[in-house]
This record gives C-alpha cells, sequence and structure tokens, in this order.
C-alpha cells in the first residue's frame, strides 16, 4: 500500500498462484489443499486439479490461509523452481529430515537430496533426461550435481 497525499492511496494486490496440492487426512473437509510457493494453503478441493504436482511431506495442511510448517519448504522451493521440467513430474516428497526425491512417469525417481544447489541439481537433470531418457523404473541421483547418476530402481 502507497499513500499519495493529499488524497489518495495505491493498493496493489498480488495473487498467490498454487504450485502444488496436498492429500489431506482420511475424513477430512477438503480432500486435498491447494498450496502456493510459501507454503500458504490456498483452497481446499474434494478432487486433485489436473495439472499440479503432488507434494507429500511429514507436515498436513491446515486451513486455508494457515501455512506449512517449515519442514515442507524444501519441496516447495522445488516445486516452484521446476520450470521446464515440470510437466514431466507427478510428484515431490520431502523426508523429515529435508531430503527432496521427484517421482517421473515410468517409475522413475529422482534423488536430490536438500534444496541447496538447486539451480544446478536441475540442469544436470535435465542433462541427464535430454542425453538418454530412462525407458523404465530408474533411480537418477543429482545430489552432486557434477557427478549425475542413473541406476536400476530402488526397492
Amino acid at each position: 500500500m502507497q499513500r499519495r497525499w493529499p488524497d489518495s492511496v495505491v493498493v496493489r494486490v498480488v495473487e498467490r498462484v498454487p504450485v502444488a496440492v496436498m492429500a489431506r487426512p482420511a475424513g477430512s473437509q477438503g480432500a486435498w489443499a491447494l498450496v502456493d510457493g510459501t507454503g500458504r494453503v490456498l483452497a481446499w478441493t474434494q478432487t486433485a486439479p489436473p495439472g499440479f504436482l503432488q507434494l507429500r511431506s511429514s507436515v498436513s495442511a491446515g486451513r486455508p490461509g494457515s501455512t506449512l510448517a517449515a519442514s515442507a519448504r524444501p519441496g516447495l522451493a522445488v516445486a516452484s523452481a521446476l520450470g521446464a521440467l515440470r510437466g514431466s513430474v507427478h510428484e515431490v516428497r520431502v523426508s523429515s529430515d529435508g531430503e527432496v526425491t521427484l517421482v517421473l512417469s515410468g517409475g522413475v525417481v529422482v534423488v536430490l537430496g536438500t534444496d541447496d544447489e538447486l539451480g544446478p541439481k536441475l540442469a544436470a537433470l535435465r542433462s541427464v533426461l535430454a542425453g538418454a531418457p530412462p525407458t523404465g523404473p530408474e533411480t537418477i541421483d543429482v545430489t552432486v550435481p557434477g557427478e549425475a547418476s542413473v541406476g536400476p530402481a530402488q526397492p
């Protein structure tokens, strides 16, 4: 908000944009929660809207207007930074210790580790996918961006 003397006020409204959906506990009023990149719960809905990543975390989404606990933030940072990879990623998982894993189609799992060096990690993932796209269930590890590795799917 900005005041302009002597007689006006300028209010700037910025719409929050959802980046992911989170499943809500069974029996909850809304089955899914839409969340933005800051962790703000925007709305509850009965069905997951198409085109959104699913965020899995040890925290649960509260009422619209509330904010997710800090332990979900690494997953939100990744969901917000995916760019062109967004269409390939179905799920972002955040472990209780802040480690992030992506689930792509075809049983491909991407281990990102923590959300530090996110730009280089995502660049390494793009490079691996462009150079040798997975043909089946595999694990891609980009925890060390300069040494990305591809191996068999882990149980």
